[in-house]
């Protein structure tokens, strides 16, 4: 779950890779917002499922300002991992901004696709999927196709 949502509408994808190292630890990150897009340009099954910073705010956004404060909460989550602060203390106020848990999704990994309930995030990050048939599956890493609100 890597979407930022404002109103259930997609403002925000981040997309991590971590790269194997014996050494150093490696993380690339790319973030992609949506800052002042004129949502009437967009096609309607888009502007559907996405909005816009500018647009929910009604006033054009400063790119730099907003680089500025993301570069910001970046380093401040790189100096807590050095500290030894990770995922598990932070989970609890992950979760309290997460719109997943207990949706309906669809998860793509490659050639394969799972669908379910979305029932946990562990302390590792782990997206625990539980299937029709009742068994729980631990996502580490797909892309969510699809979610609704559908309660457990």
């Amino acid at each position: 779950p890597n979407d930022l949502l404002i109103h259930d509408k997609k403002v925000c994808g981040i997309l991590t890779e971590a790269v194997p190292s014996t050494v150093v630890r490696r993380l690339i990150i790319g973030v992609g917002v949506n800052v002042n897009t004129d949502m009437s340009s967009l096609p309607k099954d888009v502007s559907d499922r996405a909005t816009s910073l500018a647009h929910v705010i009604g006033k054009p956004v400063d790119r730099n300002e907003l680089a500025a404060a993301i570069i910001s909460s970046f380093h401040s989550v790189y100096v807590d991992s050095l500290s030894g602060i990770g995922f598990a203390e932070k989970r609890h106020e992950w979760l309290a901004h997460c719109s997943t848990i207990g949706r309906f999704i669809r998860v793509v990994q490659g050639s394969r696709t799972l669908e379910g309930i979305a029932v946990a995030v562990d302390d590792r990050g782990t997206l625990h999927l539980k299937t029709s048939d009742g068994a729980t599956h631990m996502i580490i890493s797909g892309e969510i196709v699809e979610s609704s609100h559908f309660a457990m």
